[in-house]
């Protein structure tokens, strides 16, 4: 596979991150998140390859999108997610 995006590269996203890099599962894993220091640490932890702050860089083909923030970020995540999407994401 290309490309995955991991929305929200915290405990949980930076974990699920580091599992699917190390078994390949796509061939780039994009990080974003609002926090720039914890983006900026994943890359120096090779859990992602690259990040962005920008929500529509980072979802805007990308094969797979995981969504590892909380609930209640959902509503405001979502819709600007569904409109970038590439057809069979």
């Amino acid at each position: 596979m290309g490309s995955l995006t991991i929305i929200g590269v915290g405990l949980i996203g930076g974990s699920l991150a580091r599992s699917l890099k190390k078994a390949n599962f796509a061939q780039e894993v994009v990080g974003f998140g609002r926090s720039e220091n914890n983006l900026l640490r994943a890359k120096e932890l090779g859990v992602i390859d690259r990040w962005t702050l920008n929500l529509k860089e980072a979802v805007m083909g990308a094969d797979v999108i995981m969504l590892a923030t909380p609930v209640t970020a959902l509503n405001d995540i979502l819709p600007q997610v569904a409109t970038h999407l590439k057809k069979n994401t």
